[in-house]
């Protein structure tokens, strides 16, 4: 009797015993599939969000892009040199003239009362136009400056290099600027042309004609 009651108590703990088992077991399973069902990806979207960068970060990065290695071999440069074969510089524009002229100072009191004090430097005066006769050497144009105390000082300027042109719209009694090299500190000799333009303004005895000879 007592045999029976006891293997009775060793089957029913044992059913006890495995149903445990099996309950704790459907319930681990239970929560791994739920793990794996709340897992969310790092980036929600193929790509990930732009990235701000800062104005200074942006420039480095353009000015890195915009110039190349000066390293990289698929590259080829050519340095330029400083030598002796240099191109001579190309003359003054007429406008260029103008605005070099425009913001010199006049010469012509301090020039007209000590010509010689200007020995070898650029003068920049204003003068009136008599006569501008042309031979081989060029042009050689006659002028007068008179002072405020109306003392005439007359002063030769020669052209062999033609800036005037061929045929210059010189007029008698007008008034001109002039730049010029003087070479020797006199008013006849050695005066060499650089510039001349006319102002517009004329004498009150100008006539108009031509100071061409």
């Amino acid at each position: 009797m007592d045999f029976f009651k006891l293997r009775f108590i060793n089957v029913l703990f044992l059913f006890v015993i495995g149903i445990s088992i099996g309950f704790l077991w459907g319930k681990k399973g239970k929560d791994s599939k739920s793990a794996q069902n709340e897992y969310k990806p790092v980036y929600s979207q193929i790509t990930p969000d732009a990235v701000y960068l800062s104005p200074s970060s942006i420039q480095k990065e353009s000015v890195k892009n915009s110039y190349p290695n000066p390293m990289d071999d698929d590259e080829d440069y050519q340095l330029s040199v400083v030598g002796d074969n240099l191109t001579e510089e190309e003359p003054l524009t007429a406008q260029k003239k103008k605005e070099s002229q425009a913001v010199r100072q006049d010469n012509s009191s301090d020039f007209f009362s000590s010509p010689s004090s200007f020995y070898g430097k650029e003068v920049y005066v204003r003068i009136q136009m008599i006569t501008a006769r042309k031979s081989e050497k060029g042009w050689r144009i006659n002028s007068v400056y008179s002072d405020s105390d109306k003392n005439l000082s007359y002063l030769y300027i020669d052209d062999p290099d033609m800036i005037s042109g061929e045929k210059p719209d010189f007029r008698v009694g007008y008034y001109y600027k002039v730049l010029f090299f003087c070479d020797k500190g006199e008013l006849k000799n050695g005066n060499r042309l650089i510039s001349i333009e006319s102002t517009g303004e004329k004498t009150p005895w100008a006539s108009g004609i031509s100071a061409l000879e």
